[in-house]
């Protein structure tokens, strides 16, 4: 979600399973609502979460043995290709093998000459991927 960040201050530092850390006090605004989040960050100079600025974040609640607090982060961006995107490049390089080996297949029958095969190969090639996405 998109938040307005009005005030930033840094806390106290304390060492946590992935080593020192910087625990900072947020105040947020979402809408006309004003809240109040825990963020903790690598560094005591923390850039991601400034007064003034806006940002997209996460905020989940978290419940202890004395009560319990709202925690607010950065929002991840994603990177890299999805499990489609990856599955889709996967099925592209299978389409390239297969055209190659049916364009060599025009050139040994005789249908096709060995400088042409590089032609038949990437209009078979294109034709598999166009079929693909009509699917």
């Amino acid at each position: 979600m998109k938040v307005q960040i009005i005030n930033s201050q840094f806390v106290k530092e304390y060492t946590g399973k992935y080593g020192t850390l910087y625990q900072h006090e947020i105040v947020y605004k979402v809408g006309d609502e004003t809240k109040v989040a825990q963020y903790s960050s690598k560094t005591q100079d923390q850039k991601n979460l400034v007064a003034g600025s806006e940002a997209d974040v996460t905020v989940e609640t978290r419940t202890g043995q004395h009560g319990s607090w709202e925690i607010i982060k950065p929002a991840q961006k994603k990177q890299g290709y999805s499990s489609y995107g990856q599955q889709q490049n996967r099925e592209q390089a299978r389409y390239s093998g297969f055209a190659m080996s049916y364009a060599k297949d025009l050139v040994i029958a005789g249908k096709v000459e060995l400088d042409d095969m590089p032609k038949y190969t990437k209009a078979m090639f294109k034709l598999m991927v166009e079929l693909d996405q009509t699917t």
